[in-house]
């Protein structure tokens, strides 16, 4: 069990005289994945900088659990892979990558064939494309015995099998009891987080079930575009039937808990 605890944070970068955060709190404990929605330079990723130790609040406290974040990153407790996924991996290959973390090298390969990931495993890292070291970069921090993920729009890059591992690690994540916070606007994701938080003029603007996040923003801000027909598209993918594209979010709710028995 870990608990995340934002109090009352916040934080502007040297010689700026704006906070780019502003009396940020926020509370979570495991296993949930929680989204950052918001337009660029909003403080996601410096939220999730700070979340990971690499940046240090202005004002304010975060408590893992309850112990005081003092901005040192602990290796192999706290995981962020940044957006730029070449300042996570060590090379020279996605195998020798995971060898580091899993030093049984039986096991590297077992999990290489369950994965199917024989098809990049041993390419120079350099010579893989974004998206193949993007994944390799989340693949092997999904390996790590850590309780906090951070990721820093993880689907970029990804083509559909990539985009369904990931999809996957979270899943596996959830049943061994991590907290992952995910920075995104990619609505592809939304189906797979517990919370959406948007973050507005550095404040937390709105949080929720992302279906419940959706409609109000719809109704509330011009911060996105209607995300809801593209949500609704996702699941009828999941679902394998037609839905009509003007849900209430009691109907949404429902349509997801269908979706989540089956």
């Amino acid at each position: 069990m870990v608990t995340v605890s934002v109090e009352d944070l916040w934080f502007r970068y040297s010689g700026s005289k704006g906070y780019i955060l502003k009396s940020f709190t926020l509370k979570k404990g495991t296993p949930s994945t929680i989204g950052l929605l918001g337009i660029n330079g909003c403080g996601k990723t410096t939220l999730l900088k700070l979340l990971g130790g690499i940046l240090s609040p202005s004002k304010g406290n975060i408590r893992i659990n309850s112990e005081l974040r003092e901005g040192i990153r602990e290796p192999n407790r706290i995981i962020y892979i940044p957006e730029n996924a070449r300042l996570f991996l060590v090379g020279p290959t996605l195998r020798k990558d995971l060898n580091r973390v899993v030093t049984d090298l039986e096991l590297v390969n077992l999990l290489i064939e369950k994965y199917k990931l024989g098809f990049l495993a041993d390419k120079k890292i350099y010579n893989l494309s974004e998206g193949q070291r993007r994944l390799s970069a989340l693949f092997i921090a999904f390996q790590i015995p850590s309780k906090l993920v951070l990721l820093d729009e993880p689907t970029i890059g990804l083509d559909r099998k990539g985009r369904q591992l990931l999809f996957h690690l979270l899943e596996v994540a959830k049943e061994q009891g991590k907290i992952v916070f995910v920075s995104t606007n990619d609505s592809r994701i939304f189906p797979k987080l517990d919370e959406l938080v948007v973050i507005r003029d550095g404040l937390l603007f709105q949080r929720g079930s992302p279906k419940h996040v959706l409609f109000m923003l719809e109704e509330n801000s011009e911060l996105i575009p209607n995300q809801i027909p593209r949500l609704i598209r996702s699941l009828e993918v999941q679902l394998k039937q037609k839905l009509p594209h003007c849900l209430t979010p009691e109907e949404m709710n429902h349509v997801i808990e269908e979706w989540r028995v089956k």
